[in-house]
């Protein structure tokens, strides 16, 4: 009921809202017979409050979401690591109207202008990326998380564990936090000028109050003079380390 209200008010104000579903592993639920009926009847449940429009990692999984019902929009993830033109032409081909950048190619410009001369309309950046650039950590960090969301692997893992090494990777070189993957608000206008339209401002996990209005106003005005940390981290108390 309340995710019911919830989409009714963004429906009100004319906000879109979409689900994510986009876990960068489900132990091949997705493959099996099981797995397919329980994933239709979630999403079924979903459609039927308004929800048509996903975010989701596994090619696989979007497939079968696109089979189920024609009004079903895909976003696809930044976890699939859309970092070339061959990877983009992949998943238009397939129908995905809109796609998440690989962070680690938010300054490599060579490679957005290849992106963008095609697919301007489509592609869509975030902006205040916490990942260091190239880690080697990333894949098993996505993919520890994944298995971490399943309710049988609740205290049985350490939860937060790639969370803090990645912090860890920063707070002992404190020249890292210059090297994540972020975008200043300064030079939005690099974007614009390949025809970017869309930013997405991670951290849903940690909203709180105003601040996630506090850095979609800095990012709209471009420009921000205070601490990096709070504007990657929205402004919100991170980590241990912070």
């Amino acid at each position: 009921n309340m995710l019911r209200n919830y989409i009714g008010l963004c429906s009100k104000y004319n906000i879109n809202f979409n689900y994510t579903l986009n876990s960068s592993c489900m132990g091949n639920l997705e493959l099996t017979l099981e797995g397919r009926r329980q994933l239709r009847e979630f999403v079924t449940s979903l459609t039927q409050i308004g929800i048509t429009s996903f975010t989701v990692a596994i090619p696989t999984l979007m497939d079968y979401l696109l089979g189920l019902d024609s009004n079903i929009k895909i976003k696809a993830s930044a976890i699939c690591e859309i970092n070339c033109l061959e990877r983009a032409n992949f998943y238009f081909s397939k129908g995905i109207r809109r796609m998440v950048l690989d962070t680690d190619i938010n300054k490599n410009f060579n490679q957005l202008k290849m992106i963008c001369a095609k697919y301007n309309e489509v592609v869509e950046l975030i902006v205040n990326s916490m990942c260091i650039k190239k880690c080697p950590y990333k894949q098993f960090h996505y993919n520890h998380d994944a298995h971490c969301s399943k309710s049988d692997h609740v205290n049985k893992v350490q939860s937060h564990y790639y969370f803090h090494l990645c912090s860890l990777q920063k707070a002992n070189k404190f020249y890292n936090y210059i090297k994540v993957n972020w975008i200043r608000p300064e030079d939005l206008h690099y974007y614009y000028e390949l025809g970017i339209k869309r930013f997405k401002i991670q951290g849903r996990g940690y909203a709180s109050g105003n601040n996630i209005l506090r850095a979609v106003q800095i990012y709209s005005k471009e420009r921000f003079d205070g601490n990096l940390i709070d504007l990657l981290t929205n402004f919100t108390p991170y980590n241990a380390f912070q």
